[in-house]
């Protein structure tokens, strides 16, 4: 009877051991990192210190471990940016209706860049696999050296930028207040700073024109003159059009024009690099 029990104690083990067996090397990358080891204390845990910041990232494998461990790192990166709050300086921008869509990427692609930016000290350090949940990890960490490094050099680009320092608007001609007052709206929707109790560093001088052509068409001509503490870093005027056919005011006419000017200020605005950041260090 003891011989029986042993036999099939045995045999158990057996297939305890084969099951095992089969549900690691089943796992697509229970075979990327030989050989197999405990799962690192690095994986659930995460510091930061003095000295060190240090986080993980997990992929669900796809069998891929180019792909697997790419997208484990990029897990770890986002998981570190988390845990140090990369957020140091504050770009968010919004933009009218219209323009929510250019707005919404291009608020995305700096957000990432600025990661990027003050991240790029970080390395990965350590790579595990779970093969029992199939799952790749990844762990990240950066110096505290590296990390005030990459915030020092990415508060240095956000004050070339004009959103970094104080705006005021200029107007002469023609509906001059009414004009300022959209000029105002479309670049605090860009997030530029308006504080009169401040010295003004960008200065913008607008000049309008208005022109009635016929009783269902105008036209606004808006030059726009950008100053950095007196030096010129934008010139241009821009040609609006308002047009009815439902037989409009000349002020509804005007009122149109000078919208259409705007919004072909907008466009170099969320286009034009010296409208963005200042075009000398």
């Amino acid at each position: 009877m003891q011989q029986l029990i042993l036999v099939r104690c045995f045999k158990f083990s057996i297939l305890l051991c084969a099951f095992f067996t089969s549900s690691v090397f089943s796992c697509s990358c229970s075979q990327y990192y030989m050989p197999l080891k405990a799962e690192p204390t690095w994986v659930v845990s995460q510091k930061s210190n003095d000295l060190i910041s240090l986080a993980s990232g997990a992929y669900q494998c796809s069998g891929i471990k180019s792909q697997d461990e790419k997208r484990a790192d990029e897990a770890a990166r986002v998981s570190l940016s988390k845990l140090i709050n990369t957020h140091v300086i504050s770009e968010e921008r919004t933009a009218i209706s219209v323009h929510n869509s250019i707005a919404k990427s291009k608020y995305q692609a700096i957000a990432l860049q600025k990661s990027q930016q003050v991240l790029k000290g970080a390395t990965i350090f350590d790579r595990w696999v779970d093969p029992q949940n199939c799952i790749v990890y990844s762990g990240i960490k950066v110096s505290q050296q590296d990390l005030q490094a990459g915030k020092a050099e990415l508060e240095h680009q956000f004050k070339q930028k004009l959103i970094a320092h104080n705006t005021c608007i200029k107007a002469s001609g023609e509906q001059s207040e009414q004009i300022k007052s959209l000029l105002s709206e479309e670049l605090v929707q860009q997030g530029m700073m308006f504080n009169t109790a401040k010295k003004c560093e960008i200065t913008y001088l607008i000049d309008n024109q208005v022109e009635l052509l016929k009783a269902d068409a105008a036209i606004n001509y808006l030059t726009i003159k950008v100053l950095h503490e007196n030096r010129s870093i934008w010139h241009k005027t821009y040609k609006g059009k308002g047009v009815t056919f439902g037989g409009k005011s000349a002020i509804e006419l005007f009122e149109l024009a000078m919208a259409d000017s705007i919004d072909l200020f907008h466009v170099d605005l969320m286009n034009e690099a010296k409208l963005e950041r200042l075009p000398y260090e």
